[in-house]
């Protein structure tokens, strides 16, 4: 009998065994697939502009220099603001030489020191995680900026926003 006893009691610590490891590789599993879910909610993806393709249209008032000056700024200021984190600019749009003249009138008129407007179209893609993290609206959409300089000077952001 202690023969068998022996074999149960082997058996049984076996079979403890395996149960034991399986709990502890499920439990594992469960933990690891948590910690990637919270990281894909919590963890901001990073915001893209590198990839952005530059519709310049044709321009009698600004170069292609003047025009990329002002897109780094436009690519720069994209990538600081909160609401775009995670979001990928898929296009950047010079709006015409007749929009920069009207909101080059519009700012002297608001006494606004600038002596060159220039607008850019930019749209972007919203991550399913997270971009424009505090509003739940479409996948994909279009923001504006206004830039304006004095003198050749730097560009600067003037205005921005969702329409004009």
């Amino acid at each position: 009998m202690e023969g068998n006893e022996l074999d149960k009691n082997s058996l049984v610590k076996r079979t403890g065994s395996i149960l034991g490891k399986i709990v502890v590789g499920v439990s594992i599993f469960i933990i690891v697939a948590f910690v990637v879910v919270m990281c894909l909610i919590v963890i901001p993806l990073p915001t893209s502009v590198k990839n952005a393709d530059v519709d310049y249209q044709t321009s009698q008032i600004f170069t292609r220099d003047d025009m990329d000056e002002a897109i780094a700024v436009v690519k720069a200021e994209f990538k600081e603001m909160d609401c775009f984190e995670g979001c990928k600019m898929d296009k950047i749009v010079y709006d015409g030489d007749e929009t920069s003249l009207r909101e080059l009138e519009s700012l002297k008129e608001r006494n606004l020191d600038y002596d060159e407007c220039i607008l850019f179209k930019t749209y972007y893609t919203r991550s399913k995680i997270a971009c424009f993290k505090d509003s739940w609206g479409p996948e994909e959409g279009m923001f504006i900026f206004w830039l304006g300089r004095k003198d050749g000077g730097n560009w600067g952001i003037v205005s921005s926003g969702t329409g004009y």
